[in-house]
């Protein structure tokens, strides 16, 4: 995601930055996505974000609380986002990244500044309709 790389969120080594994005729509077609950097795959999977988003925000977004939704979501997002700096997987994968830079970088080698970044892991759900009654 473009936008998550030029506001630079989350510590440049650690790459623990979570972006929240929520599409406003009509009523049942709300679309919320939550991508997280590569830190924070260890313990935020998508099956778990996935589940966090269906238990928290999808709830809130189906009675029309757009920020109840929001604020929850991210409430919740910063606690795991303190479990997984706690259990020292982001410190981790900084140590790693940091390795594999510097192979990258080993003397003969320049990188190319013009290469793209690989993708980063995002989770899309969109609100289903709200029930009629």
């Amino acid at each position: 995601m473009d936008l998550f790389r030029h506001i630079a969120l989350g510590h440049l080594d650690r790459d623990d930055g979570v972006i929240v994005v929520l599409k406003p729509g009509p009523p049942g077609k709300n679309a919320i996505r939550v991508t997280i950097g590569y830190g924070l795959e260890g313990g935020m999977t998508d099956e778990r974000l996935r589940c966090l988003l269906e238990e928290v925000a999808l709830p809130r977004l189906r009675e029309g609380d757009r920020d109840g939704a929001v604020i929850a979501l991210s409430e919740r997002l910063s606690s795991m986002v303190l479990e997984e700096d706690d259990s020292g997987r982001i410190e981790r994968h900084a140590n790693q990244r940091r390795l594999e830079r510097q192979r990258e970088q080993s003397p003969g080698r320049r990188d190319d500044p013009r290469a793209a970044p690989p993708p980063m892991p995002e989770v899309l759900i969109e609100s289903p309709a709200a029930p009629t009654r």
